[in-house]
C-alpha cells in the first residue's frame, strides 16, 4: 500500500517498538554513554581543598599513622607501640614536608610567564594586616594603647566638618559647617 504523489513514494511507517526493543536499544545507549562516561572523567574529584601535591604514598603513611596511633591509645603503657607510633608519625611528616618540596621545586622549574605571580604570591605568604598609618602607631597594640596619639592626630587637623544643629527656620534643620583649625 504505497502511496504515491508525483513520483514521490512514502514508505509504510516502522512498526512499533516492541517494549523488548525498547530495553535492548536503551541499555545499548546507556552502555554507549557510561563507557565514554569512564574513559573521560577522572576518577577523583577535584576541589579547591585538593593538594597537587599529595600522593597514594602518603594515602598508604597516613593510614599507617593512624592505625599505629590508635593502637598506642589503646594500650597506653606498652612502650614500644609507643615507640611505633611516633615513629610513623616522623615518617608521615618528612614524606608530606619531601612531596612539599618536591612539588614546589618542580613548580617553580615549569613556571610561565602566567605563573610567576601567583608563584610569587605563594613564596610571599599572606600580606601583613592593615593597620592604619598614624603617627607613632604602626601595630594594632601601639593603636590601642592610648587615645591620647590618636586623639592628638585627629584633633591636630586643619579643618573639620562638623555638624551643627540650626532650628532657626532654615529649609535644613542639620548643616554642615567647617570648624576652624589650630
Amino acid at each position: 500500500m504505497e502511496i504515491s504523489l508525483k513520483s514521490t513514494t512514502i514508505s509504510p511507517p516502522p512498526p512499533l517498538p516492541t517494549r523488548r526493543s525498547l530495553d535492548i536499544r536503551s541499555s545499548t545507549n546507556l552502555a554507549q554513554v557510561t563507557s565514554q562516561f569512564a574513559l573521560h572523567t577522572p576518577l577523583k574529584r577535584v576541589t579547591y581543598r585538593s593538594k597537587p601535591w599529595w600522593s597514594e604514598l602518603l594515602s598508604m603513611l597516613r593510614k599507617a599513622y593512624n592505625s599505629a596511633l590508635r593502637s598506642s591509645k589503646r594500650d597506653r603503657f606498652d612502650a614500644a607501640l609507643l615507640a611505633s607510633a611516633r615513629a610513623a608519625r616522623s615518617t608521615y611528616l618528612k614524606a608530606i614536608k619531601k612531596a612539599k618540596s618536591d612539588h614546589w621545586s618542580s613548580f617553580l622549574a615549569s613556571a610561565t610567564p602566567q605563573t610567576v605571580w601567583t608563584a610569587k604570591k605563594l613564596a610571599v605568604g599572606r600580606p601583613p594586616p592593615r593597620v592604619p598609618s598614624l603617627p607613632g602607631a604602626s601595630t594594632l597594640p601601639e593603636l590601642n594603647r592610648g587615645p591620647s596619639s590618636t586623639i592628638s592626630f585627629l584633633v591636630n587637623q586643619p579643618s573639620f566638618l562638623t555638624l551643627s544643629c540650626s532650628r532657626l527656620g532654615t529649609a535644613s534643620p542639620w548643616q554642615l559647617t567647617r570648624s576652624a583649625g589650630p
